[in-house]
């Protein structure tokens, strides 16, 4: 296909700026409009997983991976005692699935694809408040009052999205009964060995723990608890809350929240959107968590939308119809998505439980597995490669 007008991305986050450079290596234009001032993460930490770190090279953005990407480390899963569950190695991902599991900061993720982006594109303090269409095209309307005219419209825009409220789909979230804090901090005065293998997961009674190695020196740090939605910190703060709940867990939980600071942590309640198999119509289509976005249970949110621009894009430039582009891109990608807003739901579920005998038979089924066969209970996530994208004929965006 090749379009005259742009292709409309609301949201200039993680998934507008792939589906950007997608386009844009396909040779069809794209213009992103963001609500902010600049294109810019709010968050912590992210894993992008060999399903995620696989499309960024076919789309050029093999350097960018090798920069962002940590040290690789040996970890596991331990029980809030640090009695080893499990062990895992991200070297033993990227030798099983061909491409690595790197551990990112957001900041520092979409730092990198803006980069890759003409400026001309980016349209910042842009928010959408609605948009039209017609059989020759779709108009966003702004929030300044000016309006945008292009050939397709694609809601990027988060879970809270604009555009998925405009075309009818539910927008009314889903509390998962826990809720998170999140940070990155730096492991130096913490006095931990950086090259350790205290890394992974330590799970508790309604409660777990994630310490993962980012680059720099740094770690990207959460923590979950079983709570009424809305539940906020005490009087002390957060970092009090955290010592009097996690100090007496292993030494790498405690000597990393007694380093962290007030203001680097996130505290937000952990919501989904319930599964809806009808993202778009006419010319419009949604993207990443404005289509699908599920707890983090299973470290996929980015990856998804990483998935969905690589995708959309390949499915607009095999058509001359736009309509069917975007319905060929929803019927690809609808059932994948929805598997991995359940399977994580699920999974979530299971980590928060609280029983303490159920929280034992949980730990000991995880730790009867070997490393190989928890591995290829991810097979179907991990391998996944969209395949038919292909930019060896093509040039650079810059």
């Amino acid at each position: 296909m090749r379009l005259r007008e742009s292709v409309l991305i609301a949201g200039g986050g993680i998934g507008g700026c792939v589906l950007a450079i997608a386009l844009l290596r396909r040779g069809i234009p794209a213009k992103i409009f963001e609500r902010q001032d600049e294109c810019r993460e709010v968050g912590a930490g992210l894993s992008l997983w060999p399903n995620a770190t696989r499309i960024l090279a076919r789309l050029g953005l093999a350097d960018e991976v090798e920069t962002l990407s940590g040290p690789a480390y040996d970890g596991g899963l331990f029980n809030s005692a640090g009695r080893v569950i499990a062990r895992d190695s991200s070297d033993w991902i990227t030798k099983r699935f061909g491409a690595p599991l790197i551990v990112v900061h957001r900041a520092d993720l979409l730092r990198a694809l803006v980069a890759r982006l003409p400026p001309e594109i980016l349209h910042t303090g842009s928010a959408c408040v609605g948009f039209s269409q017609d059989a020759s095209g779709v108009c966003l309307q702004l929030a300044d009052g000016s309006e945008q005219r292009g050939a397709a419209l694609i809601g990027a825009e988060g879970i809270h999205s604009r555009v998925r409220r405009v075309l009818g789909r539910p927008t009314e979230t889903r509390y998962a009964g826990y809720m998170a804090w999140r940070a990155i901090t730096t492991i130096e005065p913490s006095g931990l060995d950086p090259k350790g293998d205290w890394y992974g997961l330590y799970f508790g009674e309604g409660t777990q723990m994630g310490l993962a190695p980012v680059p720099g020196g740094r770690l990207y740090w959460f923590a979950t608890l079983n709570a009424p939605a809305g539940t906020t910190a005490g009087p002390e703060g957060n970092v009090r809350e955290l010592l009097d709940r996690f100090g007496h867990w292993p030494q790498p939980v405690a000597r990393t929240i007694e380093h962290l600071s007030e203001g680097a942590i996130l505290r937000n309640d952990i919501v989904d959107l319930p599964p809806c198999s009808r993202w778009g119509e006419g010319r419009v289509s949604l993207l990443g968590d404005a289509a699908h976005a599920a707890t983090p249970n299973l470290g996929q949110g980015a990856c998804m939308a990483i998935e969905d621009g690589a995708v959309l894009a390949d499915r607009l430039a095999a058509t001359e119809d736009v309509a069917a582009g975007l319905r060929a891109y929803e019927a690809d990608r609808v059932e994948r998505s929805l598997r991995v807003v359940r399977m994580s739901w699920r999974v979530g579920q299971a980590l928060q439980l609280q029983n303490k005998l159920l929280c034992w038979m949980r730990d000991s089924a995880m730790g009867m597995m070997s490393a190989r066969s928890r591995l290829e209970q991810l097979a179907w996530l991990l391998e996944y490669d969209s395949a038919v994208l292909d930019v060896r004929s093509v040039g650079d965006t810059r």
